[in-house]
C-alpha cells in the first residue's frame, strides 16, 4: 500500500511529514486498508489513527491507481488479492 497527496498527486512515504486541514504538522508511521469499498483507508500519523483524507492523502494499492478497493474479475468473482 501506498500514501497518494491528494493535491500533488504524489506518493508520500512512512516516515514523511504531513499536514493535516487544520495546518498541524506529524509524522506519517502506517497504512491501513479501508474495511469496505468506498471507505477511507486510516493512517497512523505521530501514534493516533485517523482517516487518510484528514491529511490530505488516499492510501491505495501498489499496483493500482485507484483507491484501495476490491477488484471485480470479468465473471463476477472478487479479487482480493489487491
Amino acid at each position: 500500500m501506498i500514501a497518494v497527496d491528494m493535491k500533488t498527486k504524489k506518493v508520500v512515504n512512512i516516515g514523511a511529514e504531513v499536514t493535516n486541514f487544520r495546518g498541524e504538522r506529524g509524522m506519517l508511521r502506517s497504512l491501513e486498508r479501508a474495511n469496505e469499498m468506498g471507505r477511507d483507508g486510516k493512517i497512523n500519523v505521530d501514534g493516533r489513527t485517523f482517516y487518510a483524507r484528514v491529511w490530505g492523502l488516499e492510501v491505495r494499492s501498489l499496483n493500482s491507481d485507484t483507491p484501495t478497493k476490491a477488484r471485480v474479475k470479468k465473471r463476477g468473482k472478487v479479487d482480493s488479492s489487491t
